[in-house]
């Protein structure tokens, strides 16, 4: 009988700290959700004369297309995964900040283009038409991330 009431505790212990892990992991991305929100609303606050834009996934699987019309353009990806196209800007310049946290993202930029890329541990680069008037500033903020970026000339 012992070795049954034993095993009975094991299980309950171990479901029982699954389900703390699951909750702390949870409550966490939130938090980092909250604090992104307040501070990218800061942001576009400073911008309002500005087309603006922000975005949040938590926990999905998305496609999401930017509309050529923005100026400021605010995402924050935790624990997801996210495929982004940025179409060529109308209004000259376009400025894209991404904080990520444990996703895979894919950043799919138009060709012509000038893109310049800061703040990735990986991909900072500054690049595409030199002459062009239209300009994506990227910054990208990836922590424990799989991030890519490519280029799709159809944008």
């Amino acid at each position: 009988m012992k070795e049954n009431g034993k095993n009975t505790s094991t299980a309950v212990k171990a479901i029982s700290l699954m389900l703390g892990l699951t909750g702390s992991y949870f409550a966490a991305n939130m938090g980092i959700m909250i604090a992104a929100l307040q501070k990218n609303i800061k942001k576009m606050e400073q911008h309002k004369s500005e087309n603006n834009f922000m975005e949040s996934f938590v926990m999905q699987k998305e496609e999401f297309v930017l509309k050529p019309d923005l100026q400021n353009v605010y995402i924050t990806t935790l624990s997801s995964n996210v495929n982004i196209k940025v179409p060529k800007p109308e209004k000259g310049t376009m400025n894209v900040e991404l904080l990520s946290v444990a996703s895979c993202v894919n950043i799919v930029l138009p060709f012509d283009v000038r893109i310049n890329c800061k703040g990735s541990n990986h991909l900072d680069f500054t690049g595409g038409e030199k002459e062009s008037d239209k300009v994506i500033n990227l910054v990208i903020n990836d922590h424990l991330t799989s991030l890519t970026i490519n280029f799709d000339g159809d944008l």
